[in-house]
C-alpha cells in the first residue's frame, strides 16, 4: 500500500497533473519556512518507520510545488530547493525502510526539478540543445523527460504516425548516446530502449489488428475445470471472451475479480467468459499459502486440483479449459504475455485482442462488450 502511493504521486507528477490541494498545515518560521506538513515529518523523524507520515509529509509539498510551477515558478522553486534540504538532511540510516522511502521520494522532487527546468520549453527547443551540446547532463534530462511528456496517450490511435514518431525520436536519441559521455549516454539509453519496446508493442498491436474478423480457432479441452464442458462450436449467439491466464500469473490472479464482473454483468445477456490455461508443473502442497512449482512433472490431475482450488478461492463464475497441447491455439490468438485477453462475436469472429491487466483495458473490454451485445446475432 505504502508502495503504491509512493508510485501514485511519482505518476501524477511525470503526467503534469495538478491535484487538488488539501487543507495546508501552517509553515514553521525556521529556514524550512516554506515546508508544508512540519507535524508529519516531525512524527517520521521521531518515528523512522512511520512511513506513513512521511509520505503525507511529500505529497502536500510536492501537490503545493506542482501547483505553483506554472502560476509562480520562483516560489515553486524556493519551495523545492526546501523541501530537498529537508531531505538532505533526514537521517534514517538505522532503519532500511525509512532509507528505501526517503531515496524513491527524493525522485518524486527530481521530477519537480526538471518540470520546473523545462517550464516555457518546447521539444524543438531541448532538442536543439542536445544537439550543440549532448554532453550536457542537465540538457540529457530535459530532452528525455519532454520525450515523456509528449508520448502519444494510445499507441494503438494512429498506428503508423505513432510508429514513426517512436523511431524517430529512438534514433535520435541512439545519435546523442553515441556522442556523449558513459554517464549522459546512459540517459539517452533509457529513453531509446523505452522507444524500442513501445514500437515492438506497436508490431504486435498491428498484428491483433490483422486478427479481427477472423474465424474463432476451434481448441480441444483436456479438463474443464468449474462447470460442466462446453462446447465451443455451440458458442455462435453469443459473445465470448477468452481470458489466457496461468496459476503462478499475479497479473492474471489480478485480472480475475475483473472478468467476475464482466460474467455477472452481462452472463444473462449473451456474454461468456472462458479462462484458458495449460499445464506448468505447479502442485498446491496442503500446507502452503499458494500453488507452487514442482520438483518435477505434476501428474495433469494434481495441477488440475491446484488450479480449481485457485478458482475456489477467487470465486470465479465462469469456467476455466485446460489445454495439454497449447502450441498452436497459443501462436493463432498471439499469445506471447498474459493475461491475454480475445473478443469473440456472435458469429465466431475475432473483435479484440488486448493483453495485461489494466484499468484501460478493462474499460475498453467493458465498452466493446456492451457494443457487441447490442447488436442482433446474425
Amino acid at each position: 500500500m505504502k508502495t503504491t502511493r509512493i508510485l501514485i504521486a511519482f505518476l501524477l507528477l511525470a503526467l503534469g497533473s495538478t491535484p487538488a490541494l488539501r487543507a495546508e498545515e501552517p509553515a514553521t518560521a525556521t529556514g524550512e519556512s516554506r515546508v508544508l506538513a512540519v507535524d508529519a515529518l516531525n512524527r517520521f523523524k521521531a518515528d523512522p518507520k512511520d512511513t506513513e507520515a512521511f509520505i503525507e509529509f511529500c505529497n502536500k509539498n510536492s501537490e503545493k510545488i506542482n501547483a505553483l510551477i506554472e502560476k509562480s515558478p520562483q516560489e515553486a522553486k524556493q519551495r523545492l530547493a526546501a523541501v530537498r534540504e529537508t531531505l538532505d538532511n533526514l537521517d534514517v540510516s538505522s532503519d532500511p525502510t525509512a532509507t528505501m522511502t526517503v531515496r524513491m521520494m527524493h525522485g518524486i522532487f527530481e521530477n519537480l526539478d526538471l518540470k520546473l527546468a523545462v517550464q516555457g520549453k518546447t521539444l524543438d527547443q531541448v532538442r536543439q540543445a542536445v544537439v550543440e551540446n549532448p554532453n550536457d547532463p542537465q540538457t540529457a534530462q530535459e530532452f528525455t523527460y519532454l520525450l515523456s511528456r509528449n508520448l502519444p496517450q494510445d499507441l494503438s490511435e494512429q498506428v503508423e504516425k505513432n510508429e514513426q514518431w517512436l523511431k524517430d525520436e529512438s534514433q535520435f536519441a541512439k545519435q546523442a548516446e553515441e556522442k556523449s559521455d558513459d554517464d549522459v549516454a546512459k540517459i539517452y539509453s533509457q529513453i531509446s530502449r523505452r522507444f524500442d519496446d513501445m514500437l515492438q508493442r506497436l508490431e504486435r498491436q498491428r498484428k491483433f489488428d490483422a486478427m479481427v474478423g477472423k474465424d474463432m480457432h476451434p481448441f480441444e479441452v483436456d479438463a474443464w475445470l468449474n462447470g460442466e464442458p462446453i462446447d465451443l462450436a455451440s458458442m455462435k449467439g453469443k459473445v465470448v471472451l477468452l481470458d489466457f491466464w496461468a496459476i503462478w500469473c499475479h497479473p492474471c490472479i489480478k485480472a480475475l475479480p475483473h472478468l467476475n464482473e464482466l460474467q455477472q454483468k452481462y452472463g444473462d445477456k449473451g456474454l461468456q467468459v472462458i479462462g484458458v490455461t495449460t499445464y506448468y508443473d505447479f502442485h498446491w502442497p496442503e500446507d502452503a499459502e499458494h500453488p507452487e512449482k514442482g520438483e518435477g512433472e505434476v501428474e495433469p490431475a494434481i495441477e488440475q486440483n491446484a488450479m480449481a482450488r485457485l478458482i475456489k478461492e477467487n470465486n470465479l463464475v465462469y469456467p476455466t479449459a485446460m489445454v495439454a497441447e497449447p502450441r498452436e491455439l497459443y501462436d493463432f490468438y498471439l499469445v506471447s504475455g498474459i493475461p491475454h485477453m480475445v473478443l469473440i462475436d456472435q458469429t465466431g469472429k475475432i473483435q479484440l485482442l488486448k493483453v495485461g491487466a489494466t484499468e484501460a483495458n478493462y474499460e475498453i473490454l467493458n465498452q466493446k462488450i456492451e457494443e457487441l451485445l447490442a447488436q442482433p446475432a446474425n
